[in-house]
């Protein structure tokens, strides 16, 4: 009987102390007055719509040197943290870095939701020059960038090349979604020579429509080609040859791995490109036209042999004009 008393007693006591009012005493408890931590949480989700949640970005509370991960949810959370004024800051590869400043006022608990930029991904890159042997020896020396972007928010407004060195910051032009490129003469670069890029690096930066700037990928120019390639046979137009001629020129030495390029064109004011075959073996001195041309006696032709690198720098001969026998 006793027993009995003794247990409902002790039954009423905790039913007392759980209803009391008074202050818990577990100082991690939110509701505990005397709890100095603060708390945070949030979600993260892409910028694009739809707005998707994104796994594996870092979210950092800098004031305590406290980094954590969201879910596949996007979702996160960060307790005992310092009261104390600070950034959170949220950065996963792939996407433009974010600092949210935290200002905790009253509140020992923050819900903090952030959508972050998807940057723009380089697809391909070419850098190259381009050497044209003109008659009486000149040459005309180009350089070509072209680069194919990957652009998940579809908000690239522009795309540059730069380079700090040589005070360099110039537009490339867009040719279809995706695909920029552009070709620059020295003048337009503010150079002496395309020689000085040769080795220096060159940025591909692209500006969203936002404003926000991405350097997306670094290369360089790797050489001119300025040696001079030569065609043999024909050379000029008092050569005629028959409707499958045989082009001949005469061996490039040079020390780099390269192939051939040979082109026929119609001799127009603006000349029309009839034939060509790439990729010819660097040990080769001639090649067969397997395709027809035209032997009307109206029409004259030239034709040029390029070297091209692996890097797809190249060299052109002077043109060699000839005719075909009808």
């Amino acid at each position: 009987m006793f027993k009995n008393y003794k247990n409902i007693v002790l039954a009423w006591l905790f039913i007392i102390l759980l209803s009391c009012d008074a202050p818990h005493i577990n100082p991690l408890d939110p509701e505990n007055p005397d709890n100095e931590f603060r708390a945070l949480q949030g979600n993260v989700q892409t910028e694009t719509i739809p707005r998707l949640p994104i796994k594996g970005v870092n979210v950092s509370w800098q004031n305590d040197n406290i980094v954590v991960q969201t879910n596949e949810n996007g979702d996160f959370s960060l307790s005992r943290l310092s009261n104390k004024n600070g950034n959170l800051v949220f950065y996963k590869e792939g996407f433009l870095p974010d600092t949210q400043t935290i200002i905790w006022g009253e509140h020992k608990l923050l819900t903090v939701n952030k959508f972050l930029n998807s940057e723009p991904k380089i697809q391909s890159l070419a850098i190259y020059s381009s050497v044209k042997n003109e008659f009486f020896g000149k040459q005309v020396v180009s350089l070509y960038i072209e680069v194919s972007i990957i652009d998940e928010e579809k908000d690239v407004d522009t795309v540059f090349v730069e380079n700090d060195d040589l005070k360099i910051s110039s537009k490339l032009n867009e040719i279809t979604r995706g695909y920029y490129s552009r070709k620059f003469s020295k003048e337009e670069l503010g150079l002496q020579s395309l020689e000085e890029l040769i080795g220096k690096e060159l940025k591909i930066v692209v500006k969203d429509k936002l404003g926000y700037k991405f350097t997306i990928a670094r290369s360089n120019l790797k050489r001119i080609i300025s040696q001079i390639i030569t065609a043999k046979s024909p050379i000029n137009k008092e050569d005629t040859v028959s409707v499958f001629p045989t082009l001949v020129w005469n061996k490039f030495l040079v020390g780099f791995k390269f192939s051939y390029h040979v082109q026929i064109y119609s001799e127009e004011t603006v000349p029309q490109l009839i034939w060509e075959k790439t990729n010819i073996p660097q040990d080769s001195i001639s090649v067969k036209v397997k395709s027809p041309i035209s032997g009307n006696p109206d029409n004259d032709y030239f034709w040029v042999i390029w070297a091209v690198d692996e890097f797809k720098n190249r060299t052109q001969s002077t043109p060699a004009s000839f005719k075909v026998r009808p």
